[in-house]
């Protein structure tokens, strides 16, 4: 079972050196090499907003909710 370990933590080493990142995304989890060189594993809140891809609402300078032109 380690040897299985290292190798999934080593292949994911590979994969963000190769995207030379430090993290990636996927699915619900953030992946990352740590600080110790170790693999993190984070799990995201489903309602993360940045995942959402939401627009921006941006009101025009001087107008108040609810007003309108």
């Amino acid at each position: 079972m380690v040897e299985k370990v290292s190798a999934l933590e080593d292949e994911i080493r590979a994969l963000l050196m190769k995207e030379e990142k430090s993290e990636m995304i996927t699915g619900d989890f953030k992946i990352s090499i740590r600080g110790d060189g170790q693999i993190g594993v984070t799990e995201l809140p489903r309602l993360n907003l940045e995942q959402l891809n939401l627009p921006l609402v941006i009101e025009p300078e001087g107008q108040k909710k609810g007003e309108s032109q």
